[in-house]
């Protein structure tokens, strides 16, 4: 989001916040209620937009490029068994069918490639039984066909996902111009018949101001990255899984390492990875401006643990 349309989210947050702080003085009238609940809904769905224009194309697209070259893998294995036993069994239209070489697979176009393995895989499929010597197998067929399937699927996703982004980021702008609709027209004069409860009115007017726009409230976090033995550890990597483009970290002979500014409600994980040691994740997702702390501890081995939520341990000043 912009650092205008972040400053806003700051100040629902706040608002909402502090609403339910006060429940028991609104919770009773139901028209006040209900206004509390479109401001709650209003505030999840913008979370839902910005999560998905944070996510952004480049995992659709790494996707569909792993796709495409285990594709290409699966092609060239069997158009080469194909032309084999073609060759062996003078059977002419396999052969020209099988016919095919490395760059025919690697710069075919998108389509062209799914009906070029297409062919390959029907041709051969009626020989498949006695392909074993040739080095295709029905294994290895009804794989190969998977993998078409799995690439014809994610045909298109990157482009999707590209469409969704930007509606994500104008449903983003349309939900901020609700919810300011809601708060002028809607839950500001409701709360007048309040007046006379000034702790609440002064505490509603207070959570109502936006700091100096482009101030945002952030959460910080500073990481340690030790052994069991609780030695820090240099060289490992940490990086934020969702923010492709947020500069990696690599600790030095401190172990620590720090990432600023991140965003209130929104999650986040922390990926610590180190050469000789099980991959550790830590997901931050808070609700309020916080620095947190937390320790890797690495475990010597090559496979990866699942996501860890904590401790999570608030720095005191």
């Amino acid at each position: 989001m912009e650092k205008r349309q972040t400053a806003k989210l700051n100040m629902f947050n706040a608002l909402l916040a502090m609403l339910n702080s006060f429940i028991s003085v609104w919770t009773a009238n139901a028209v006040v209620s209900a206004a509390i609940t479109n401001l709650t809904n209003y505030i999840n769905t913008l979370m839902l937009a910005d999560g998905v224009r944070l996510v952004g194309t480049k995992g659709a697209t790494n996707a569909k490029n792993l796709a495409r070259q285990t594709l290409i893998n699966f092609g060239i294995s069997h158009a080469a068994a194909g032309l084999s036993y073609a060759v062996n069994n003078n059977l002419a239209e396999l052969q020209q069918l099988c016919s095919l070489t490395k760059s025919d697979f690697t710069r075919a176009k998108t389509v062209e490639l799914e009906e070029m393995c297409r062919n390959i895989y029907n041709g051969i499929l009626p020989y498949i039984a006695n392909m074993t010597s040739y080095g295709a197998t029905t294994t290895s067929a009804a794989t190969f066909n998977t993998a078409i399937n799995n690439y014809h699927s994610l045909l298109g996703t990157p482009m999707a996902q590209r469409s969704a982004t930007v509606a994500a980021s104008l449903t983003v702008a349309q939900q901020i111009d609700n919810i300011d609709a809601l708060i002028k027209n809607s839950l500001t004069p409701l709360l007048v018949q309040y007046s006379s409860n000034t702790t609440f009115t002064n505490a509603y007017a207070s959570a109502r101001k936006i700091n100096t726009v482009g101030v945002h409230h952030w959460v910080n976090v500073s990481c340690l990255v030790t052994d069991v033995h609780n030695n820090p550890l240099a060289g490992a990597t940490a990086k934020i899984v969702e923010l492709k483009k947020r500069k990696k970290h690599v600790t030095k002979a401190n172990g620590k390492f720090k990432f600023l500014k991140l965003h209130i409600n929104t999650t986040y994980t922390i990926e610590v990875i180190l050469t000789g040691y099980v991959t550790q994740t830590f997901v931050v997702n808070q609700n309020s401006a916080i620095s947190l702390k937390h320790t890797f501890i690495m475990v010597a081995g090559g496979s990866t643990t699942p996501p860890v939520i904590g401790p999570i341990i608030p720095i005191t000043a």
